[in-house]
């Protein structure tokens, strides 16, 4: 069994609801790429047999949305991690980085897939290496 984390920025394969209308064709293409990519990618590892279940930060966009997708179409089994953004009403801010650290400690994963993202993809990524998880990253 191969546990696969995936993670990458939560804009990847998204179009941003404030694309100037003008723009718009163009960022839809570019985003729809993305998501294309993210699912093949993920194909050629289950294909190959070295994804058996599938582990995500649970974002409800980018990335984390449409590996999620993509599983749950493929009949992968899913462990999301959610964070708690907010505690007793307030935003934690420490929330990403504990969440990227329990995916390390309790999802386990053998194989990291990293896709572009910003600073907490690059915190998962640090975090992986210092446990000694296998990373591959793709770019577009």
């Amino acid at each position: 069994m191969t546990r696969v984390l995936v993670c990458g920025g939560r804009t990847f394969g998204e179009v941003p609801r404030d694309t100037p209308v003008s723009e718009r064709p163009r960022i839809v293409a570019v985003a729809r790429e993305q998501a294309r990519l993210i699912w093949d990618t993920l194909d050629a590892y289950r294909i190959d047999g070295k994804l058996t279940v599938l582990i995500h930060g649970a974002c409800r966009t980018g990335a984390d949305f449409h590996a999620d997708r993509w599983a749950r179409n493929c009949l992968v089994p899913v462990e999301p991690f959610p964070a708690r953004w907010k505690v007793d009403g307030k935003l934690d801010r420490s929330a990403g980085p504990r969440r990227n650290q329990q995916m390390i400690d309790e999802g386990k994963p053998d194989l990291v897939i990293a896709f572009p993202g910003g600073d907490g993809t690059a915190d998962m990524i640090s975090r992986a290496v210092k446990a000694a998880v296998e990373i591959v990253r793709i770019e577009p």
